[in-house]
């Protein structure tokens, strides 16, 4: 069902980004967040990954399919106790930036 991802909060405190997340939502998909509770003092690497939705149309009863956007990347860091962190990734264009 489009649509039918939500949040997943542990009560950590809104930031900018988690406050304006609806503005990133598109036609067809929807922005949200997940929030873990990871261990302190251990080197912890967080993958993340997108794979856009093919475009495709039909000619004469043959399906073409274009190209998909993709993108992935990691972060890697040792956590500290008591501290929240917020990692993400957003499109821009033909680019990718993370933070």
């Amino acid at each position: 069902m489009i649509g039918a991802v939500s949040n997943v909060s542990l009560g950590i405190p809104e930031t900018d980004a988690t406050r304006k997340l609806s503005e990133m939502n598109g036609m067809m998909s929807k922005a949200y967040y997940r929030e873990y509770a990871i261990p302190a003092d251990i080197p912890t690497t967080l993958r993340m990954g997108f794979q856009g939705v093919p475009s495709f149309y039909t000619v004469g009863g043959v399906r073409y399919a274009g190209p998909t956007a993709s993108c992935s990347g990691a972060v890697s860091f040792t956590p500290a106790v008591g501290k929240d962190y917020e990692v993400g990734f957003s499109w821009h264009g033909a680019s990718v930036a993370s933070a």
